[in-house]
């Protein structure tokens, strides 16, 4: 299989058209996954947003969880599953699977505040690029 695709392992029912794209890579910090979705779920938004994970194939018990994580997630959660090429090559092929136009980057060991995404929203009617903590 070219290492280049990714497979789409499991999606959530999909927002209509979300307006945000959330891209997380993740490899072998299947612990931190539900921390993390549960603080995506969080976010106080006044619009659609998908959230996209992205293994790099870790090997571990990661796509297992994600599968839990996508049966409950009260957003929509897709998971996709990359070759071991790291976290840029994740977050490219997470990028170019994702529906919305506006896409934020996000690492697996973080915690966003329920703000966070709205903030990032915010910036970026103003200008190209944004950040947030």
């Amino acid at each position: 299989m070219n290492p280049a695709v990714m497979n789409p392992a499991v999606t959530h029912p999909a927002v209509t058209e979300p307006e945000m794209s959330v891209v997380v890579p993740t490899y072998r910090r299947s612990h931190l996954l539900p921390r993390l979705v549960a603080a995506l779920e969080r976010q106080t938004v006044p619009f659609g947003f998908e959230v996209v994970i992205v293994d790099n194939d870790s090997g571990d018990e990661t796509a297992e969880v994600l599968q839990r994580l996508v049966a409950t997630a009260s957003r929509e959660l897709r998971t996709d599953t990359a070759y071991r090429r790291g976290p840029a090559a994740a977050r490219n092929l997470g990028w170019l699977s994702a529906r919305a136009a506006l896409v934020a980057f996000l690492d697996d060991d973080c915690v966003p505040q329920p703000g966070w995404l709205a903030a990032l929203h915010d910036g970026l009617q103003r200008d190209d690029i944004a950040v947030g903590r």
